[in-house]
């Protein structure tokens, strides 16, 4: 009896704590935070990835639009993309999906963006220069806006056809005119002998 009360006593004669958390129970719980960790991070790291992409998406859009922009105030193409920041077109150029500047632009290549652009050279339009691979398995380098910049393009160019015609028909108007003036010139005479 005496070894049975002595097993809950120090030397010196205090009781101990015998409760704690045993070695199964502290693999258990840890093995509960490694699986709760494991299901975590893909997800964590899919968003992070997911948020970068439509950033890249929304600095692509952002940069295209600012080009166009510029072709139809200035009446000529950017020759590059840091003449969108010394006109003021943008603060500074964002940073492609890489985290620096690797934007890979478009030559006009003959291109005008603009009804009464005289010059065929500059920019037209920027990619991503990253070779990485996106979410949805297309390169980043393929996600220009191609569709935007062949939308503006078609714009152009229906923009131009409309001034053919209204310039066809402004020299129709003319012709009438003057065909209206040199009636009215020969019935002048008549009018002013009677």
């Amino acid at each position: 009896m005496v070894a049975r009360k002595m097993a809950g006593c120090k030397m010196n004669g205090k009781p101990t704590q015998t409760r704690g958390f045993t070695l199964i129970e502290m693999m258990v719980a840890i093995s509960i935070i490694v699986i709760l960790l494991a299901v975590a991070m893909p997800i964590y790291s899919h968003s992070i990835t997911r948020a970068k992409e439509q950033n890249l998406r929304k600095n692509l859009q952002t940069l295209n639009h600012l080009i166009y922009q510029y072709a139809q105030d200035k009446q000529k193409s950017p020759q590059s993309l840091s003449d969108l920041v010394s006109s003021k077109y943008i603060d500074k150029i964002p940073d492609d999906i890489t985290g620096s500047n690797t934007w890979v632009t478009e030559p006009a290549e003959g291109t005008i963006m603009s009804v009464y652009q005289t010059e065929d050279t500059g920019i037209i339009g920027v990619h991503s220069g990253s070779s990485a691979t996106a979410t949805d398995g297309t390169p980043y380098a393929k996600w220009e806006p191609r569709s935007q910049v062949s939308g503006l393009r078609s714009q152009v160019s229906g923009l131009r056809s409309q001034v053919s015609g209204l310039r066809s028909q402004v020299s129709g108007l003319r012709s009438q005119v003057s065909g209206l003036r040199s009636q009215k010139r020969l019935e002048s005479p008549r009018s002013t002998s009677q």
